[in-house]
């Protein structure tokens, strides 16, 4: 995400740009580039709040072409604007199919601001974000996938081996009874032959 930021700070003739992502109800600063001071002011944002959290909420692009004179910038972020001289906002929505995951963030010093091209261009960096995150959550799952399965052949494997013990066990234990049972059953014909008195009985 920072690659892509610098690669569209260059791009746009921006001095800053900045991901947040979605967490919950909140959007969570993640990647930036360049001049950052009044977005890490904040770094944590509630969907809806300022430029960036209505980009969020409404789920579309919004360009701002005077963000000093707009009441939805938070005052933290206003001083970092002016400090900085930032005179255009450009907003973008990072997309996984329908469902809002991130947003991109510009912020021009220039006095023109951000040109349609500009406005038109953006979403590709966006679309690249999204791509990037959707990888990293895939190879996220595939490695959970892996331990899991890693975790499930260990199980496996010790549960074979418990049941290998468990049928020599029951092997040795019937071998064992058989012979018991030829011991007792001696015992028991040769009880029966000796008269009640002799001693023998009790070794018997």
């Amino acid at each position: 995400l920072e690659r892509i930021a610098e690669a569209c700070a260059h791009l746009f003739s921006s001095s800053s740009v900045a991901f947040r992502l979605v967490e919950g109800e909140h959007l969570v600063l993640c990647a930036s580039w360049g001049h950052t001071e009044d977005a890490l002011a904040s770094p944590r944002l509630r969907i809806g709040e300022s430029f960036t959290g209505v980009v969020a909420a409404r789920g579309e692009a919004l360009v701002v072409t005077n963000p000093l004179d707009d009441p939805r910038l938070l005052p933290a972020h206003r001083e970092g604007y002016r400090r900085l001289g930032f005179r255009a906002f450009l907003g973008v929505p990072v997309k996984t199919g329908d469902d809002v995951v991130g947003v991109l963030t510009i912020r021009s010093s220039r006095a023109d601001g951000f040109s349609e091209d500009d406005v038109q261009l953006a979403p590709t960096f966006a679309s690249q974000a999204a791509i990037a995150l959707e990888n990293s959550r895939l190879y996220q799952k595939t490695q959970r996938a892996f331990g899991e399965l890693s975790q499930a052949q260990d199980q496996l494997a010790q549960a074979r081996k418990m049941e290998a013990v468990g049928l020599l066990a029951g092997g040795v234990a019937h071998d064992f009874n058989n012979m018991l049972m030829v011991m007792l059953g001696r015992s028991d014909l040769l009880l029966r032959r000796l008269p009640g008195a002799d001693p023998m009985r009790r070794d018997l």
